[in-house]
């Protein structure tokens, strides 16, 4: 792990984000403190990663959720269909996050 950041405010539990530099080593370690792990990526990464996402999808615990690459789509339709997504998967506060891919990924997971 590079670092390690906990959120924490008064109207929320604290949580924390993490930056990795061997984020496929990290998921797995992952199952062990979370319910569920949630990787949010752009369709372009996704096809890079394709066979690395899809051993990790092995665990029923895994779940991808991607969105069209492009600037284009850093939007708040696009927002609302990733949250929809998470909601219908049961994402909860005890389930991991994970932005994979560029900005536009990190930035969609993280809002």
């Amino acid at each position: 792990m590079l670092a390690r950041i906990t959120i924490r405010g008064k109207e929320f539990k604290p949580y924390s984000i993490q930056f990795v530099k061997k984020p496929f080593l990290w998921i797995k370690e992952a199952f062990d403190e979370y319910d569920k792990v949630c990787i949010v990526t752009d369709n372009q990464t996704c096809k890079l990663f394709d066979k690395e996402l899809q051993q990790l999808k092995t665990d029923k615990r895994v779940e991808i959720i991607s969105f069209p690459y492009g600037e284009k789509n850093k939007n708040l339709n696009t927002l609302n269909k990733i949250v929809t997504q998470l909601t219908d998967l049961g994402i909860t506060r005890n389930s991991a996050i994970i932005g994979f891919g560029g900005g536009l990924s990190l930035d969609m997971a993280g809002f």
